[in-house]
């Protein structure tokens, strides 16, 4: 399918390729070149709910990036169950 490039350099996407891939106004698209051939792929975007934005928060995820340091140095503590465990958090 042929379009024309405006004089500010925009270009229409067609609406059947556009509803193929669900594309709305304000999405993004991300433009590349290979070869001599101008590729332009849709930014895949995700939604966190609003409940699990404090997994990706930034203290958070230092928190979970020190736990993994932890387990490779072996400062961690065994348990042979949860009761266990919970009396050793209590102390």
């Amino acid at each position: 399918m042929a379009t024309k490039i405006t004089t500010k350099g925009q270009v229409t996407i067609p609406a059947d390729i556009r509803n193929s891939f669900n594309l709305k106004s304000g999405d993004e698209l991300d433009f590349f070149v290979q070869g001599n051939v101008i590729i332009c792929k849709p930014v895949k975007t995700i939604q966190i709910a609003k409940v699990d934005e404090w997994f990706f928060s930034a203290e958070n995820q230092e928190r979970i990036n020190q736990g993994g340091e932890d387990i490779k140095n072996k400062k961690i503590k065994k348990f042979d169950n949860a009761k266990d465990a919970l009396e050793w958090l209590k102390s």
